[in-house]
């Protein structure tokens, strides 16, 4: 199969490149899109696009961390499910949420135009569970950074939650706040604020 290179591959942890056909499409997509988003790649073994890109969209599936989920759907093999989605160029990727097609593009984007397509078609799930944390912070703070804990969970380099839960910690004496502060790059938007949150001594 094209960009992927072996089985454990395809059954990595939140299952986040999985292989659809015909008789597994209902539970697969259908079923799994009513609570996490499906991004549907249909491609050919032939298709030289699908070949660059398919490989950019399994990484990001990986990095995503169980938010959404990639299908494989070899259209060759599945040329009912291709005819049903009225695919007539591939790679063809469609993203299904709720039962339905929410977006889609056709042809080899680059990353950087594929990774703003995910945010605009895959909910943000913890934004909620963010401004709840925040919102915990002055009255219950040990409650707010089991929170941004739970956030980082499942979005390793969320630098709201990194920022937030560092300075909270730090603010206690903990050691790892000031771990957690160092890992915020001094590019990003909060890092003269993770610089500025640091004891003087471990500048």
């Amino acid at each position: 199969m094209v960009g992927v290179t072996n089985k454990a591959s395809v059954t990595t942890a939140y299952e986040a490149v999985i292989e659809v056909n015909e008789a597994t499409f209902e539970r697969e997509v259908l079923q799994r899109s009513q609570t996490t988003p499906v991004v549907i790649d249909f491609w050919a073994p032939w298709c030289g696009p699908c070949r660059v890109l398919g490989p950019t969209l399994e990484r990001l599936a990986r990095e995503a961390g169980g938010s959404w989920v990639l299908a494989k759907i070899n259209v060759d093999e599945n040329p009912r499910l291709a005819q049903m989605f009225r695919v007539q160029g591939i790679p063809a990727v469609k993203a299904v949420y709720q039962g339905k097609i929410v977006d889609e593009f056709t042809g080899a984007l680059p990353e950087s135009q594929v990774r703003a397509w995910l945010k605009r078609v895959v909910p943000d799930r913890n934004a909620d569970l963010l401004a709840m944390a925040q919102a915990l912070e002055a009255t219950n703070p040990n409650e707010a950074i089991a929170r941004y804990r739970l956030i980082l969970g499942q979005d390793p380099k969320n630098e709201t939650a990194l920022f937030n839960l560092g300075r909270l910690l730090a603010l206690r004496g903990d050691p790892e706040g000031i771990a957690t502060l160092k890992q915020i790059p001094a590019s990003s938007s909060f890092g003269s604020r993770a610089i500025a949150s640091l004891p003087i001594a471990d500048l």
